[in-house]
């Protein structure tokens, strides 16, 4: 739930922000201590390095359109598309369709990840939901470290804090010189709250990185995009609806393209690049993402590796994009992962990988040739929460 954020600052200084309470016999807080800033919006928690089209549409960032109709229609583009030209002009032609410069009289909106990408920020710092900041100043309450002064600066923080929002909880850090006589009683407190800042965030709801937007203009772009009641479309969709009378590669072309591929002739790279691009990715996506996870390093080194179309294509298949390797596991496991996450998974896939697996490293070590273990293809699977996965085709 997309909600405000908000950056609360311990500012700990020694007889400044603290002093010695000799009734407690402890050293408290003052009402200074604490300092709260609206900075901005939290948007949600992703796992991982990359923002992806299921986390966009998990937050519900945009109204997506579905039973998309593209007849008679006006479409508004957003920046950062990976939408070429000319397949827009097929649009145009096939569905009577135009594209207008007005937001707020377009039928549709096309936009991008890169659309939302450029607005989002993420940060590894911890936000905290209103109840775990609340139970972290009970902890300091119980403990007497709170003056009477602090008390009641909390209890306006509170009041200000919606209970939906997030928080950071920041402590900066001082170098001081002078040290006063009851130095070890601050520092007791410092490190207590310290101790406390690292058990919240240990035990947080959220593990993985914060989704922000901290900069006003980023906001208000943001909210324009977000309220909007135009319904949505993503590029790739678009792309999706282009590519239905596209050709379709059958999974018995992938070893003719995959040779293409390694060809020393860079004009037989350059046009089975080109065949992948033009064909209908979602249908042939048990080759079009075999060529593009695996022969990445091969598949660069075409003529047309930045034209717009094929700019196009490979933003469609980014999960997919290098780093390959056939002598690591991580890069099997890794390909599995990726055709789940984007519901791809298919038996023809999970054979083809089982197969290059066992060909490029199990075969050598307890393949029919080992000296004391022996695996056979047949005995290598799937766990069974993945086979969960498999679908029975290709999705439409």
């Amino acid at each position: 739930m997309i909600t405000k954020l908000y950056a609360l600052t311990i500012d700990l200084i020694e007889d400044k922000t603290t002093f010695f309470n000799s009734n407690y016999n402890c050293c408290q807080l003052l009402d200074t201590t604490f300092n709260l800033k609206e900075i901005g919006l939290y948007i949600g928690n992703i796992e991982g390095w990359d923002l992806t089209a299921k986390n966009i549409e998990s937050f519900g960032l945009v109204n997506k359109a579905t039973n998309v109709d593209l007849t008679d229609k006006a479409i508004y583009r957003h920046p950062h598309l990976d939408l070429p030209r000319q397949k827009v002009d097929l649009l145009k032609d096939k569905f009577n369709m135009k594209v207008i410069r007005n937001p707020d009289k377009a039928d549709y909106h096309i936009l991008s990840i890169k659309t939302i990408k450029s607005l989002l920020g993420s940060s590894w710092t911890s936000h905290y939901t209103y109840t775990e900041a609340y139970k972290f100043f009970v902890e300091l309450k119980k403990q007497n470290i709170m003056s009477e002064d602090a008390l009641i600066r909390v209890r306006e923080i509170l009041n200000i804090l919606p209970k939906d929002a997030r928080v950071s909880l920041e402590r900066p850090y001082h170098n001081q010189s002078d040290l006063p006589s009851n130095h070890a009683e601050f520092i007791k407190t410092t490190q207590y709250i310290s101790d406390q800042l690292g058990l919240l965030n240990e035990n947080r709801v959220d593990k993985g990185r914060d989704v922000i937007i901290d900069d006003q203009v980023k906001i208000k772009t943001f909210n324009d995009l977000y309220n909007s009641v135009v319904p949505k479309i993503f590029d790739t969709d678009v792309s999706n609806i282009i590519d239905i009378d596209l050709a379709v590669l059958e999974t018995n072309q992938l070893d003719d393209i995959t040779k293409m591929v390694h060809s020393t002739n860079i004009e037989d790279r350059t046009l089975a690049l080109e065949m992948l691009s033009n064909c209908n990715i979602n249908k042939s996506f048990d080759v079009v993402s075999n060529i593009f996870y695996w022969e990445y390093d091969w598949i660069k080194d075409t003529k047309n590796w930045n034209t717009i179309n094929v700019r196009s294509f490979r933003s469609r298949m980014k999960d997919f994009e290098g780093n390959a390797s056939n002598g690591n596991i991580y890069s099997y496991n890794n390909y599995i992962k990726q055709l789940i996450a984007c519901d791809k998974l298919t038996k023809f896939a999970v054979d083809h990988t089982r197969q290059k697996l066992y060909t490029n490293i199990l075969g050598g070590i307890v393949g029919k040739t080992a000296d004391v273990f022996s695996v056979s293809l047949e005995s290598l699977e799937l766990k069974k929460d993945f086979m969960n996965n498999i679908l029975n085709e290709v999705n439409d």
